[in-house]
């Protein structure tokens, strides 16, 4: 089982952080990931682009996390879940894939912008609560190596790292098949967006 990172608490490490956000700050200012406007704090996006963002909540799915209009039973399933049931246990996104999200998202898988996979991974802990409560891993997609080569990181792993420093809970490579292969009892899916098509009956 990897362990957890966990940044240096050294005095004189923090210091030396601290020192390289005042020279840094004002000569490269954080930018909304989505517009490119200057971003006054650590947000990832700006006041803005924020509010464009369809964040995901209940009523949803309790299997994939698909949004209901109406409230329904805590265990309720979409139709697309009781026809076919996922091998995971449970998936939660943190917003809807779209028009006002897509830019962001384009910009931190393909466009280095991997400074924002901490603000990112901060949502992530939010939506997925019930799920990392009680998780004893964390596990990051795959890159194909061809693809690692060509964006020279993989975004999934930066978010898996950045919440295993929020949530101590370990963080290791690995798939869903695997897990339940090795002997997983539940295997439960975060993830940062999801496409939202309407439900089909």
């Amino acid at each position: 089982m990897a362990a957890v990172w966990k940044p240096s608490s050294s005095p004189v490490s923090a210091a030396f952080t601290r020192g390289l956000d005042f020279v840094s700050d004002p000569l490269l200012p954080r930018r909304c990931i989505s517009c490119g406007t200057v971003v006054d704090g650590d947000g990832a996006l700006c006041a803005s682009c924020r509010p464009e963002i369809r964040f995901l909540s209940r009523p949803h799915c309790q299997a994939c996390g698909f949004p209901f209009e109406f409230d329904h039973a805590a265990d309720a399933r979409c139709a697309a879940c009781y026809r076919d049931p996922p091998l995971y246990e449970r998936a939660r996104a943190v917003f809807r894939y779209d028009d006002a999200s897509r830019q962001a998202l384009l910009a931190f898988k393909h466009a280095d912008r991997t400074d924002v996979a901490p603000d990112f991974a901060g949502m992530m802990a939010q939506a997925g609560s019930e799920l990392l409560t009680g998780a004893d891993l964390i596990v990051p997609v795959p890159l194909h190596r061809r693809r690692l080569i060509s964006r020279r990181y993989n975004q999934s792993a930066l978010l898996v790292l950045a919440l295993a420093k929020i949530t101590s809970v370990a963080a290791v490579p690995a798939c869903t098949k695997v897990l339940l292969r090795g002997g997983a009892c539940v295997v439960d899916v975060l993830t940062l967006a999801r496409v939202v098509r309407p439900a089909s009956k």
